[in-house]
């Protein structure tokens, strides 16, 4: 049984594992190596009230239960104008791709920013990746830039897709944020 819940703290070392393991097979983030634990931890600390992090737990009812994917939001840039829009990614174990899972995910952050106050998303994509192009399109975001030869990796040079959505209409100013804690038991499963 695969259940997704709000990440914990002590789940931070298997979202990281989660993290690595793509650094080492693939395009999907630009980092050559693990990343320490401690960064990933500190981001935590800094974010998980403002921004979502959902975890996707299999055995979730068993001694057993690990975390096999993940999605979260983050700060898009940390200056005052930019506080309503956030940094979107989703990462899957190899064996949970092509399953729905990152769209399950997605269904719920998308609706949790939404309820949060959220305006705009934004996700980058190392270009070829047409699974996670899909997935990004079928959440509204669309390819509105291109950084050509940005990533370096695997011995070669790599595009970088900029996409960019919206949360809702802009009409007036936007709202007071809420916390993840505030519209939790509104949205979760």
């Amino acid at each position: 049984m695969i259940e997704i819940r709000r990440a914990e703290r002590r789940q931070v070392g298997e979202i990281l594992r989660i993290t690595n393991e793509e650094a080492a097979r693939s395009i999907a983030t630009a980092a050559y190596h693990d990343e320490p634990l401690e960064r990933w931890e500190s981001a935590w600390d800094q974010e998980h009230e403002a921004y979502p992090w959902l975890v996707a737990i299999q055995d979730a009812e068993t001694a057993r239960e690990r975390v096999i994917a993940y999605a979260k939001a983050s700060p898009f840039n940390p200056r005052d104008g930019f506080m309503w829009s956030v940094s979107l990614s989703v990462y899957l174990e190899t064996a949970q791709r092509g399953t729905g899972l990152a769209a399950q995910l997605y269904e719920l952050l998308f609706s949790l920013l939404r309820a949060q106050g959220y305006q705009a998303v934004y996700a980058r994509v190392a270009l070829p990746n047409p699974a996670s192009i899909k997935l990004h399109e079928r959440f509204g975001l669309k390819q509105t830039g291109l950084l050509p030869q940005f990533s370096w990796k695997f011995d070669r040079w790599y595009d970088l897709a900029i996409l960019t959505g919206r949360l809702s209409e802009l009409k007036g100013p936007p709202p007071a944020l809420k916390s993840v804690t505030e519209v939790w038991e509104l949205k979760r499963p």
